[in-house]
């Protein structure tokens, strides 16, 4: 759901490109599809980590390795 709502606001912003609209809204824009595009990797990333912690514990390992596995992921992200 949050995904469409992001590729509305893309096109919207693809849109104002179009239409020569003032640099400042269009800037305005990007970060508002930066910050929506944030928030949805921040929600996989919490799931993730979860579910790597589950499955680690379920099968009797140790959390850390998770968490370190988890680590590499989330500095590709930053």
């Amino acid at each position: 759901k949050r995904l469409r709502r992001i590729e509305g606001q893309v096109r919207g912003l693809q849109r104002m490109i179009e239409e020569d609209r003032p640099c400042q809204e269009v800037v305005y824009q990007v970060a508002a599809v930066k910050a929506a595009m944030v928030q949805v990797a921040m929600s996989i990333l919490s799931h993730q980590l979860a579910a790597c912690l589950a499955q680690e514990i379920a099968r009797g390992g140790h959390p850390e390795a998770a968490v370190q596995r988890f680590t590499e992921v989330f500095k590709k992200f930053y």
